[in-house]
C-alpha cells in the first residue's frame, strides 16, 4: 500500500511505496530504498520482568477515576518533584506493589527456572515445584507474543507451582483475594474431572478455595470455569459455562472476591459472573501456601499457563478489564 505524504515524482513525495520500499528525496535526487522488516527477538528475563510490572502498574492507573489521577498530579506538584501524577503513580508503585496496588505475588514466568519461580511483587514470595520434580516437570513454551513470552505447560501430572502466602497473603474469613492469570488450553479436555488453576486445596478438610475449569468426567459442567470456597463439603460453588476457554487461544481469566459482598469471575477483561449469596463461615489463616497449574490428584492441569497475578484485595471490573487490555 503506497503511504505518499505528497504527489508521486513531487519534489515533496517521501514515504512507503510497497512492502519495504521507501520513497524519498535527496540533494542527489530521487531514491527508492528497500529495507529489510527487522525481526523482534524476544526481550531477555530482566527486560520482560520490567515490562510486566510497568504494564502492570499502567492497567491500575488507567483504572482510577479522573478525581484519582487528579490527587496524584496535585501531590506532584507539592512535592515539587517535576513529575507528572502519571509519573509519580508509577514510581511509587513500583518501589512498593503491595501499597500501592495491593499485589501480593505476580509470577510472569520469564526466567524459565525449572526450580524456582521469581515473585516480581518484592514480597519475598519465590515459587517452586511440588510435589514430582523433577520426575514430572513442566516445561517452559513461547507465550502469547512479546509482552508474554513466555509460559509454562502443564503436563496433566500430579504437580504444581507451590507458592508461600504468608505474611502478605492471609486467606482467612474476613480477608479478600483477586487471583487473574493467561491460559492457553487445548481443544480437547482429557482430563478427568477437573483443571486447577489456582487454589489452597492441598489435602482434607479442603479449606480456601479452588479457581478451576471442570473436565469431562463431570458431564452436568463441562468445561465450566468453577469457583468453590469454604470448607470441606460446605462450600459456596459459582460455575459458569465458558466452552470457548478450550480453544487452542491465549485467555486472560481471574476472580476477584470480596468476602462479604461478591465473588465475580471474569473472562478477557469481562465480568462473567457475579454471585453475592452468603459464603460459609470458615478459617484458612493456618494455610502456608497456594498451588497453580494443578495441586489435587483429580485436578492436574493441561495447557499453558502465563503471568499469575495474586492481589489481597478485591480488584474492580475496571481493573480487571485494563489487566486483560494491556497485555494483548
Amino acid at each position: 500500500m503506497a503511504k505518499i505524504t505528497a504527489p508521486l515524482m513531487s519534489l515533496q513525495a517521501r514515504g512507503s511505496i510497497g512492502h519495504g520500499l521507501t520513497f524519498s528525496i535527496r540533494k542527489s535526487g530521487q531514491q527508492v530504498r528497500w529495507q529489510k522488516r527487522q525481526k523482534k527477538s524476544r526481550p531477555t528475563p530482566a527486560q520482560a520482568n520490567q515490562r510486566t510490572l510497568y504494564l502492570i502498574t499502567l492497567a491500575h492507573w488507567l483504572a482510577l477515576s479522573d478525581a484519582e489521577k487528579a490527587e496524584y498530579n496535585a501531590k506532584a506538584a507539592q512535592e515539587k518533584v517535576k513529575l507528572s501524577g502519571w509519573n509519580l503513580f508509577l514510581q511509587r508503585a513500583l518501589l512498593s506493589p503491595i501499597a500501592y496496588l495491593g499485589l501480593a505475588a505476580c509470577y510472569p514466568l520469564n526466567e524459565r527456572s525449572l526450580t524456582s519461580i521469581a515473585d516480581l511483587s518484592k514480597n519475598d514470595r519465590t515459587a517452586s515445584f511440588s510435589p514430582n520434580y523433577p520426575s514430572h516437570t513442566f516445561t517452559y513454551e513461547p507465550g502469547q507474543n512479546n509482552k508474554l513470552p513466555w509460559s509454562i505447560q502443564g503436563n496433566s501430572q500430579d504437580n504444581h507451582i507451590y507458592a508461600p502466602v504468608v505474611p502478605y497473603l492471609q486467606l482467612g474469613y474476613t480477608n479478600n483475594i483477586s487471583v487473574v492469570v493467561w491460559i492457553n488450553h487445548p481443544t480437547t479436555n482429557v482430563v478427568s474431572w477437573g483443571e486447577s488453576i489456582a487454589g489452597t486445596y492441598i489435602a482434607p478438610p479442603m479449606r480456601g478455595f479452588r479457581f478451576y475449569l471442570r473436565g469431562i468426567n463431570d458431564p452436568a459442567h463441562t468445561n465450566r470455569l468453577t469457583l468453590e470456597v469454604g470448607q470441606g463439603d460446605s462450600k459456596g460453588i459459582a460455575y459458569y459455562p465458558v466452552d470457548s476457554l478450550a480453544d487452542g487461544k491465549w485467555h486472560c481469566v481471574g476472580f476477584a472476591w470480596d468476602r462479604q459482598a461478591f465473588r465475580r469471575m471474569f473472562k478477557d477483561g469481562v465480568r462473567i459472573l457475579n454471585y453475592t449469596t452468603t459464603l460459609p463461615d470458615w478459617d484458612n489463616t493456618e494455610s502456608p501456601y497456594m498451588h497453580f497449574a494443578g495441586g489435587l490428584a483429580l485436578s492436574t492441569f493441561i495447557g499453558r499457563l502465563s503471568n499469575i497475578l495474586v492481589y489481597n484485595r478485591a480488584l474492580t471490573d475496571t481493573e480487571m478489564y485494563y489487566l486483560y487490555r494491556v497485555f494483548i
